[in-house]
């Protein structure tokens, strides 16, 4: 197969443009073509042109490697609609999820020095705060790209589902690559089954509310602002999902939607377990500016700045 027969759509006009699968942006996603048969692949993959403040990129050969992944599931769709996972999984309820070996996520905690979100974080951070964080969320060091960080995904039964893996700016920490650790390994007959980062944290504190935003970055800094929280993230706009959820049951939930994006995140709560006491706060909401929300901020956008003032 030819490197050059999926190519972005050439000549395409801001106007003619699709919203982002990740930061729900209009006007800012350009799509593949497979110029053999002139038509475009999943409408999921393609490019955002935010790459400082969103950095989508799902190219075609990322999207033929996943559907690889998953080819032991005999029941999968590719969905028609943007924004929502590259695969949904029919008739799975019966699947186990599949797990990987713990010896990665070790060796990954093993480079720490070369990690360039650490890096960034080494500048907004103090030293005891940056080890408290380091231990907690697990975070580890990919040879994917030099300096990128991994966002270990690890259930609240402390098993490895899988792995984010995230190419950060060490200046700015502003992400520009995203890869997954289950496909940079190429295990065979993977099923892969996300949770929400940070859930191995669910029972440190029974008492504690769980706070919930989009981004892991988000979720790291915000536990150090706003320690009467066990921060957690969804890992994406769209993935305030039922399943995904599920582990959270009687606890009490605060979602932290991003700048722009309240309603839809407000409107995905009567979709999600029954069993868990939601509330969604409104603070980046009120707070943000139009540029603000066109932009994607977060509550992380707020805090970093007051505390380079402090």
């Amino acid at each position: 197969m030819s490197q050059f027969r999926f190519i972005l759509e050439p000549y395409v006009s801001p106007k003619s443009k699709y919203r982002c699968p990740s930061c729900n942006k209009k006007k800012t996603f350009t799509r593949y073509i497979d110029t053999e048969k002139n038509e475009y692949l999943a409408e999921n993959v393609g490019r955002c042109d935010r790459i400082q403040k969103c950095g989508y990129h799902y190219p075609p050969k990322d999207f033929f490697q996943d559907i690889e992944t998953l080819s032991s599931v005999r029941d999968f769709e590719i969905l028609p609609k943007p924004g929502i996972d590259l695969l949904r999984l029919r008739k799975n309820k019966g699947l186990k999820p599949s797990f990987i070996n713990e010896d990665h996520l070790f060796k990954s905690l093993q480079k720490s020095q070369q990690n360039n979100f650490l890096l960034f974080l080494d500048n907004v951070l103090n030293p005891e705060a940056l080890e408290v964080v380091k231990e907690k969320y697990k975070i580890g060091t990919s040879q994917k790209w030099p300096g990128a960080t991994i966002f270990w995904q690890i259930d609240n039964q402390n098993r490895v589902r899988t792995g984010k893996i995230i190419q950060y700016n060490k200046e700015t920490g502003k992400k520009s690559k995203i890869n997954w650790v289950h496909s940079m390994l190429k295990l065979e007959n993977f099923s892969l089954k996300q949770c929400l980062f940070g859930l191995h944290l669910l029972n440190s504190d029974k008492n504690k509310p769980i706070a919930l935003v989009e981004s892991e970055k988000s979720a790291i800094i915000a536990s150090i602002a706003f320690p009467e929280f066990i921060w957690m993230a969804t890992g994406g706009l769209m993935n305030l999902k039922y399943d995904l959820l599920k582990p959270l049951a009687k606890r009490k939930v605060i979602l932290f939607p991003d700048a722009g994006c309240y309603d839809l995140w407000n409107d995905k709560v009567k979709d999600l377990p029954k069993n868990i006491h939601f509330m969604i706060s409104d603070l980046v909401k009120k707070k943000s500016s139009k540029k603000e929300k066109d932009e994607g901020w977060d509550i992380v956008d707020y805090i970093i700045p007051i505390w380079q003032k402090g």
